[in-house]
């Protein structure tokens, strides 16, 4: 797991107005691989503290199971903080399956799952995701636009006060 500020600012700026700044990204697996469930409750301690403190939280990880997506929904009203949850989808399997055997990876050690590692993988379906991103045909450059289309259709209001 790994956690940064997408692009800091000062701390002046980020006292007297955190909505000014990026936010705060939390991401699982990578570096770490599997962070396992001692690593999403640090994850989600880590999200609380920062809504709370009023920043914006980006948490991405791959949430196949509901209890992990349930976790981050109560964070969310624990803080009384938005939620968008984004279910992203490849629906054309053949494509999905060539996206999987051909990726390559930069990260030394870091071992990527086999096709047969993906199919195998425990999956629940989602019952509520806010948005749904299919990229079976689309690039990631459009993917990207498109999804931020819609995150900013879903979040153009201002953001809530932190909690004291």
């Amino acid at each position: 797991m790994s956690i940064k500020r997408l692009d800091p600012g000062s701390q002046t700026d980020s006292q007297s107005n955190p909505e000014k700044l990026p936010p705060i990204l939390i991401v699982f697996g990578g570096l770490s691989g599997d962070v396992g469930p001692a690593g999403y409750m640090i994850g989600y301690a880590l999200a609380e503290s920062n809504l709370r403190l009023g920043w914006v939280v980006v948490a991405d990880s791959v949430n196949p199971l509901a209890v992990t997506r349930d976790a981050w929904r109560r964070v969310a009203a624990m803080t009384s903080s938005d939620i968008v949850e984004i279910e992203v989808v490849c629906s054309d399997k053949a494509e999905h399956r060539r996206r999987v055997e051909t990726r390559s990876v930069d990260v030394a050690g870091l071992v990527l799952p086999s096709w047969q590692d993906v199919l195998r993988r425990d999956y629940e379906p989602w019952d509520k995701p806010s948005v749904v991103l299919d990229t079976a045909n689309s690039t990631v450059s459009d993917a990207i636009k498109e999804l931020q289309a819609r995150l900013y259709a879903k979040i153009s209001r201002p953001p809530k006060p932190p909690i004291s």
